[in-house]
């Protein structure tokens, strides 16, 4: 089961980039950054869409699995 902090919302997506929290970016972005873990013996993300409307969340599903997995399989 997942569950969201619900803290989160009040913070500043700027300041949860910064940490390392979120990822957010073009595909070539999110891949160099998770790449990072990667290369540090990560091997599984959970992924997370921010609260887009439903074609949004598609769109980003769709780019997520067309541009950025392929290049960690």
């Amino acid at each position: 089961m997942v569950h969201q902090r619900s803290d989160w919302k009040d913070i500043p997506l700027d300041d949860l980039q910064r940490k390392g929290v979120v990822v957010v970016g073009d595909p070539g972005e999110v891949a160099e950054h998770l790449n990072r873990y990667v290369e540090a013996g990560c091997r599984y993300f959970q992924l997370y869409g921010l609260p887009l409307d439903l074609d949004e969340q598609f769109e980003t599903l769709e780019l997520y699995a067309t541009h950025i997995l392929p290049q960690f399989r």
